[in-house]
């Protein structure tokens, strides 16, 4: 059962494209996999990015590759992580396809440089994983 949190974060990688946007919201689904499945940006006036295993990297950033924790209590004691429920992700989720961003997001993907799958997804990436994400 994939679970949900938000938390204030700045950009994951300093060479994309919001580096200089600041801080943002973050919100992440983790998948049975213990992976992000989805995740969401909001640096507010408008620029929301939204990352899903089908598009996962672009010049502005990127799915989050971490494995988390299964314990429901290692989210919480994120530092200024915050549980949600599924319905406030998925409405989050669903106006993130109306930002303005998300044709640019489209048009800067890595996905040709990097890979369809995401390298922590890879069967070759590491002993026991999926290409497919499944668990």
């Amino acid at each position: 059962m994939p679970r949900y949190f938000k938390q204030l974060g700045r950009p994951l990688r300093r060479d994309s494209l919001t580096a200089v946007w600041g801080e943002c919201l973050r919100y992440v689904e983790i998948g049975d996999d213990r992976y992000a499945t989805r995740q969401i940006e909001d640096y507010g006036e408008g620029r929301v990015l939204r990352y899903d295993r089908s598009h996962w990297c672009d010049r502005f950033g990127q799915l989050f590759g971490c494995l988390f924790s299964s314990k429901p209590k290692a989210i919480a004691s994120r530092v200024g992580a915050e549980v949600i429920e599924a319905q406030e992700f998925e409405r989050v989720w669903r106006a993130a396809i109306q930002s303005l961003v998300w044709p640019q997001q489209v048009d800067q993907s890595l996905a040709g440089e990097w890979g369809v799958v995401p390298h922590w997804l890879r069967t070759d990436a590491k002993p026991g994983a999926r290409a497919d994400g499944g668990a």
